[in-house]
C-alpha cells in the first residue's frame, strides 16, 4: 500500500523565491511513498491542510507537510482542502463544497494556510485550526506519544476506471483496547494527486503548478455516517470532478460525533 503526498524540493539559494511565491518542482519529486514511519501501536493522524491556489504562503506549509510525511510516514494522512472562494481563482476545479463546509466549521475567517491535526484542540490554543505550520510536527509527535491506537480501519477501494469509486470498510477494535468511545462516525473521502492548477496571480514565474492529495469529494456525505464495530459498510459514488481515477486514493477515518476528534485514519490505493 502506498500513500502519496506533495514534495517541494528546493536549493538553499532558492528559498527566498519559494517563500514569496510557488516554486517549480520536478514532477518526480512532488510525491513521496509513505512506506516509512513509526507503525506499531501508534495511531494514524489526519492532517487537514486548508489551502488555496491564490495563497502565497501555502508552499511553505507544503514544505512542512513534506517534512512531516518523511518523519512519520504512514502514521500521518494529509489532505488538501480547497474551500475558500477568496483563494480560488476563476475557473479552478479544486474547490469542493465539502472543503467549504469544513473550513466554515473549523477555520471560518482564519487566514491560509492553516491546519487541523486529527481535529484535536491542544492545550493553550483557543481553536482547532493552527496557522503556525512550523509547530505541526511537534504537535503530531505529542499526539502520537500520548494517545495509543485504539481502532483499525479495514478498507478496500475499487473504481470503474472512470469516475465511480466503491469503498468497503470495516471498523475494528485494535489489539486489547478497552473502554472504547461511543457515538462514532465514519467519513470516507477521495483525494487526487497530480492536478494541474491555475498559476498564482501576481507570481513572477507563471507555470502549471501541480497539486496533490486534493479532496475531490465524500462517498458518504459531508459529515459521514454513524458506524459500529465489526460491521462492513459499502459506499459507491461517481465524482465527476476527478481528472484521473488512477491518481486517486481513498481516505477513511473514524471520529467522535460529539467532540469531532479523529481517532484513526487510513489511506489506500483505489484499484
Amino acid at each position: 500500500m502506498k500513500k502519496s503526498a506533495l514534495i517541494l524540493s528546493i536549493l538553499s539559494a532558492g528559498l527566498l523565491t519559494l517563500f514569496s511565491s510557488c516554486s517549480k518542482i520536478a514532477p518526480e519529486k512532488r510525491l513521496v511513498p509513505l512506506d516509512a514511519g513509526m507503525g506499531g501501536d501508534k495511531r494514524t493522524i489526519l492532517l487537514e491542510d486548508f489551502t488555496g491556489e491564490k495563497c502565497v504562503n501555502c508552499p511553505k506549509a507544503a514544505l512542512a507537510i513534506h517534512d512531516i510525511q518523511k518523519l512519520f510516514g504512514h502514521n500521518v494522512v494529509a489532505v488538501g482542502l480547497h474551500g475558500t472562494a477568496a483563494f480560488t481563482p476563476k475557473g479552478s476545479s479544486l474547490f469542493t463544497p465539502e472543503a467549504a463546509a469544513y473550513y466554515e466549521r473549523f477555520a471560518n475567517g482564519v487566514g491560509l494556510p492553516t491546519g487541523i491535526i486529527s481535529r484535536t484542540k491542544f492545550p493553550g490554543r483557543n481553536a482547532l485550526s493552527i496557522n503556525e505550520f512550523g509547530t505541526w510536527s511537534g504537535l503530531i509527535k505529542g499526539l502520537l506519544d500520548s494517545k495509543p491506537r485504539i481502532f483499525e480501519i479495514k478498507t478496500e477501494a475499487t473504481s470503474d476506471g472512470i469516475d465511480a469509486v466503491t469503498a468497503k470498510i470495516t471498523l475494528k477494535k485494535y489489539g486489547n483496547s478497552e473502554n472504547l468511545p461511543k457515538d462514532l462516525m465514519l467519513q470516507v473521502w477521495v483525494i487526487e494527486d497530480g492536478i494541474t492548477g491555475i498559476p498564482q496571480e501576481g507570481a513572477e514565474d507563471k507555470y502549471n503548478y501541480v497539486h496533490n492529495h486534493v479532496l475531490r469529494g465524500s462517498l458518504n456525505g459531508i459529515w459521514g455516517e454513524a458506524v459500529t464495530l465489526d460491521k462492513e459498510v459499502s459506499y459507491t459514488r461517481s465524482l465527476e470532478n476527478i481528472n484521473d481515477v488512477q491518481k486517486c486514493h481513498l481516505v477513511a477515518f473514524v471520529y467522535d460525533s460529539n467532540t469531532m476528534e479523529v481517532y484513526e485514519a487510513t489511506s489506500v490505493n483505489i484499484k
